[in-house]
């Protein structure tokens, strides 16, 4: 008798671990399904059968094991609920299963959607706002709420699971129902996704203007007015300040997720990711899958915590492969092409994700030269890298040694404790941008371009870095530090680095001088960033507004800046240049800046596709007319009649 109760025990072990299993696969499945469908519904580009059947065999797959890992934890405790063998303990311990599961699910994407959660863990950059009780407590609301979440959701899928045994006498027709509401979610979703319309047109130099100006446009990643703002006051930025005072200033919209890889391409575009196709810092392409997710599923700039993880072990498992941002992932031209295209010069210096680089009428230097790792050249043309200083080690550790002390910038890196990554990072930052100053400047020389454009990077990174030590070394009357900030800083780096972001910008404004002093009154100079950077130490995820400069050529001195956006830096450059607009971009030219006499002399022209060829028409001329396909479109969608 004893031998049969221990047998039928480990029988109902089984089948409850067993149902667990299935269970948490199940929604394994349909959870990886969801995302597989997210995923494609905010990666356009990513098209054909065989990325559709990647993506669905894969991501089910997947999470599939993940389910199935949470449905044995829940079929184990399910088992302990159901040994008192009452009828209720026993549905109540079906129900444990499926809840254990759901609630999984929803802690995992609710975790890594929560800025307040990632705080909780984090060990570097600490927020200035949420402390470890706000941060505890975000963590707890996200707990609670998937607690809730789960509960109904298994609620939910038991009523279901009755209804379709209910309508289906036999297990033929429910596998059928079951399939088809499978089926629904699969491909709906993805179908319900629009496709990128821009064409972008072809140029030849018959179309630019002779009326165009010369434009040097420098962008300087992370810059923000409440960071600039005290140092102009002070004096302390004369070559922005001059820049300011003959012409006008404003602030830079910014687009969602507000992140370097997806902004900077979108002032190289003029368009956002759906159609230009690069937003993340890497992508991951599934087994089997031709083209990688360049845009993870989540909210806003959450860092999709988890699976932002996951695909790098994944790949080091030999699972797909992570991606690096690249120029191959763009789908449409950037600025310099459009301009090399019409007959204009250009000279290009430090724009970030423009490795490999392409062909380009003038020059073209990435951020990878002098890189000891890299797989193509560097440069356009190719041979220009031998022909350019690449060695500025001496120049960044001397200027480092002015931004953190002599007594962090002379302690050898392995004394330096906690210390060490914001010394190694300013001298990479300063390295890089000097570097790619000093390369800007010899092509500016040599070759005297229509366009020249530098990207600097370090002001972005000493926000990112030094923002604790800056805060709270301008904080009058600071108390001790707390134990919370202790892990993260001392009083002697305080001291030491409190003023680093400031002398950063102080050296961003010496570059500044080194690529725009000598331009005439007749060239117009741009300066803007692609974001700002938030003081509360939530770095710029929530999306502050970035920095727009303009001066010189037909720029009006003291004019109103109106909303202009990151989309906005594109066609206002080829308009200064002479340059037509293509149509279907998302940006303006900002003609408020202008003087009337410069519109009148150097009109806004705009360029479409029109039946294989271009059709170049004024601002003021009547737009190209809507052709039957156009039409047809506009009637199925329902717009007119």
């Amino acid at each position: 008798m004893r031998v049969t109760r221990s047998m039928d025990k480990d029988s109902t072990a089984r089948a409850a671990t067993a149902r667990g299993v299935a269970s948490g696969a199940a929604i394994g499945v349909f959870a990886g399904t969801l995302f597989a469908s997210e995923t494609l519904y905010i990666n356009p580009l990513i098209v054909g059968a065989r990325n559709f059947l990647s993506f669905f065999l894969f991501f089910p797959a997947l999470y599939g094991v993940f389910g199935a890992a949470a449905g044995l934890a829940g079929g184990v405790v399910s088992h302990f609920i159901a040994r008192h063998r009452g009828g209720s303990a026993v549905r109540f311990a079906s129900f444990v299963r499926i809840w254990f599961v759901a609630f999984t699910f929803f802690f995992a994407e609710g975790f890594g959607r929560c800025y307040g959660c990632h705080q909780w863990y984090r060990t570097i950059w600490p927020s200035l706002t949420i402390t470890p009780i706000e941060s505890f407590g975000c963590f707890l609301t996200v707990l609670s709420a998937s607690l809730l979440a789960g509960a109904a959701a298994a609620a939910l899928i038991r009523l279901l699971l009755r209804r379709c045994v209910a309508a289906a006498g036999n297990p033929e027709r429910r596998a059928v129902t079951l399939a088809a509401l499978f089926l629904l979610v699969l491909v709906m979703i993805p179908a319900l996704r629009s496709r990128p319309e821009f064409t972008p047109p072809s140029y030849r130099p018959e179309y630019a203007s002779t009326e165009g100006s010369k434009v040097r446009l420098v962008i300087v990643d992370g810059g923000d007015w409440d960071f600039i703002d005290p140092l102009l006051d002070t004096d302390k930025l004369p070559n922005l300040a001059a820049l300011i005072d003959r012409g006008v200033r404003g602030d830079l919209g910014i687009d969602m997720p507000c992140i370097s890889p997806y902004l900077w391409t979108c002032i190289a575009t003029g368009v956002c990711d759906d159609v230009h196709g690069l937003c993340e810092f890497y992508g991951y392409r599934p087994p089997g899958a031709t083209r990688p997710i360049t845009r993870y599923p989540g909210d806003g700039n959450s860092k999709r915590f988890l699976f932002h993880r996951l695909d790098r072990t994944l790949s080091r498992l030999g699972v797909g492969s992570v991606i690096y941002p690249s120029s191959r992932q763009k789908t449409v031209p950037v600025l310099w092409d459009y301009l090399g295209d019409a007959g204009r010069s250009v000279c290009v210096a430090g724009y970030r994700y423009t490795w490999p680089p392409g062909e380009v009428n003038g020059a073209l230097v990435t951020t990878k030269l002098g890189a000891e790792k890299r797989w193509s050249p560097t440069t356009w043309p190719p041979d220009l890298e031998d022909r350019l200083r690449s060695d500025f080690h001496d120049d960044a550790g001397a200027v480092t040694a002015k931004l953190l002390g002599e007594r962090l910038a002379g302690t050898p890196p392995e004394r330096l404790g906690a210390h060490k990554v914001k010394v190694e990072k300013a001298r990479y930052e300063m390295n890089r941008d000097f570097k790619m100053t000093a390369a800007a400047r010899a092509l500016v020389d040599s070759l005297d371009p229509d366009f020249a454009l530098l990207g600097l990077t370090g002001v972005d990174a000493s926000e990112h870095i030094y923002l604790l030590e800056y805060m709270l070394g301008h904080e009058p009357n600071r108390p001790p530090l707390s134990g919370y900030f202790s892990r993260f800083t001392d009083e002697k780096a305080i001291n030491d680095m409190k003023e680093t972001i400031p002398k950063v910008y102080a050296v961003f404004d010496s570059l500044l001088g080194v690529i725009t002093n000598d331009a005439t009154d007749d060239e117009m100079v741009m300066v803007v960033s692609d974001h700002g950077h938030d003081l509360d130490g939530s770095g710029h995820r929530f999306g502050p507004e970035g920095i727009l400069v303009m001066a010189g050529g037909p720029v009006k001195r003291g004019a109103t800046i109106d909303s202009a956006t990151v989309f906005d830096v594109l066609p206002t450059v080829l308009h200064v240049l002479g340059v037509p607009v293509p149509i279907g971009i998302r940006g303006r030219v900002l003609t408020e800046v202008f003087r009337e006499e410069s519109l009148e002399r150097n009109e806004v022209r705009f360029i479409s596709p029109d039946n294989g060829g271009e059709k170049v028409f004024n601002g003021g001329d009547d737009l190209p007319e809507l052709d039957d396909e156009e039409l047809r479109k506009l009637k199925a969608l329902g717009y007119i009649d």
